[in-house]
């Protein structure tokens, strides 16, 4: 055989596995939202601030039941919700994305007490001439329980408590404490 012969055939082979059904090391996922109350800060005293957050979460079969999630927080100024007149008002506000990695812990059957920890960014907006962006860190814990079928799908509320706080640029953090329901499958 020549060389070319050969790479044809190594690559037909490489095809041919690569082709093959292949199943994905996950159990389960999970998307859901949250709506809370709580407080903002930048190079500023707190501030209270209503937040809503939306998220993606992964549980792979290798982390044996720590789920990895996405998640996106956006929190404002209560005033800002409140009717007024806004005219050359300002209201604060941040944005942040976090990574994190969280712990079930079960109590009953139903109920459960999550623990999580990971990475922030947050775009702090905390005075109109700021627009810094901040890297840090991320804890959360709630209760709550499920309304889950014997395959973890279903429905899952929660009440819980996340704080996160940076140390770059403006030293931007929140707490909130929240309100969460979400949604999991299996694909």
């Amino acid at each position: 055989m020549t060389k070319n012969q050969i790479k044809i055939v190594i690559l037909s082979l490489s095809f041919f596995f690569i082709s093959q059904s292949s199943y994905a090391q996950t159990a389960n996922m999970e998307i859901g939202a949250g709506l809370g109350i709580g407080s903002i800060k930048g190079n500023s005293p707190s501030i209270t601030s209503f937040s809503g957050n939306i998220f993606f979460g992964v549980k792979p079969e290798f982390l044996n039941g720590l789920t990895i999630r996405f998640d996106l927080l956006y929190a404002r100024k209560v005033e800002y919700f409140l009717p007024q007149n806004r005219t050359d008002r300002y209201y604060p506000f941040i944005k942040s994305i976090s990574l994190e990695v969280f712990l079930e812990q079960p109590v009953s059957q139903n109920i459960f007490i999550e623990e999580g920890l990971g990475v922030l960014l947050i775009n702090d907006r905390t005075f109109d001439d700021i627009d810094a962006w901040d890297f840090g860190i991320v804890g959360n814990i709630m209760t709550g329980f499920h309304l889950w079928d014997e395959n973890e799908k279903g429905l899952t509320f929660g009440i819980g408590t996340e704080v996160g706080t940076t140390f770059t640029n403006s030293n931007a953090g929140y707490f909130v404490f929240y309100f969460q329901a979400r949604y999991g499958f299996v694909l």
